[in-house]
């Protein structure tokens, strides 16, 4: 027996055996459990009119997309991974436990009210802890590593991201707190990267002014393609890196064939802005 109690098999005993030959890729079985995974997310689903913005939305950069969600338009591209969805529940899950002697409570529900919004701008703080005797929000990302070939922290040179601490902005608004945490787990190390955040006044607006001119978008037309995209990068579709992949999107929004195929549209809400 070795050291982890497993039984030791010689490489001459293994050298003759074909793992192929009682083991096989099941691409067939995957797809139908993705293809499942689809259904039970969307199977049912009602639309429902918008009633507030989410926090995370804010800085979204597709204005036409914003508008395509707010008047309840059936998607023409299924571009979502539902497998990141739960991966990002058990990230936070494993962030909380590094938190655990300093949790107050997770899933905190903000509401901001503005009076230059005609809506409210809602959204769930992830965690509420006590550091040094105050009450601090934790706001936890999850992101795809690369660059480490060039350099360790190489995947942290495009963090933190705006769209990112305008969401804990508005959380720190909503709590009336002066600072809190935003929290970068590496998928692909499992490596964090934490980075303390103060209230500016000066940012949240800008957050508001972003929200206020969609607002004005809101009550009009469908906006344009914005300028310069192109339907070949993100956020209107994303590419596998891997050499033998290359050619073939890993993922796309869910209005990429409205956008660059021409793709009729149907909206669930064509006069919301009206009522």
């Amino acid at each position: 027996m070795d050291a982890l109690g497993e039984t030791l098999v010689s490489s001459e005993s293994l050298k003759d055996i074909d793992i192929w030959e009682f083991v096989k890729e099941d691409p067939e079985g995957q797809a139908l459990l993705e293809e499942n995974a689809k259904r039970k997310a969307t199977v049912g689903k009602v639309s429902m009119p918008k009633t507030a913005h989410w926090a995370s939305s804010a800085f979204s950069p597709c204005e036409r997309r914003d508008w395509l969600d707010f008047h309840g338009a059936k998607p023409t591209d299924i571009g979502s991974n539902y497998d990141v969805f739960g991966m990002g529940d058990d990230i936070e899950a494993r962030v909380t436990v590094k938190y655990a002697s300093q949790l107050l409570r997770t899933q905190e529900y903000i509401i901001v009210k503005d009076p230059r919004l005609r809506m409210n701008i809602s959204g769930k703080a992830d965690l509420l802890i006590e550091e040094n005797g105050e009450m601090m929000v934790v706001e936890v990302k999850s992101i795809k590593d690369f660059g480490e070939d060039s350099g360790f922290d190489v995947w942290k040179k495009w963090l933190p991201k705006k769209e990112h601490l305008a969401q804990l902005t508005l959380y720190l608004r909503a709590l009336r707190l002066k600072r809190g945490f935003l929290v970068y787990f590496n998928k692909g190390r499992a490596l964090t990267a934490r980075y303390a955040v103060q209230f500016h006044q000066g940012f949240y607006d800008a957050i508001i002014e972003h929200f206020v001119k969609l607002e004005a978008a809101l009550l009009g037309p469908e906006p344009a393609i914005p300028k310069g995209f192109k339907g070949r990068s993100y956020p209107c579709i994303w590419f596998s890196r891997a050499p033998d992949k290359k050619g073939q999107p890993a993922g796309m929004c869910n209005f990429y064939s409205h956008c660059f195929a021409e793709w009729p549209i149907e909206l669930a809400f064509p006069n919301e802005a009206d009522q």
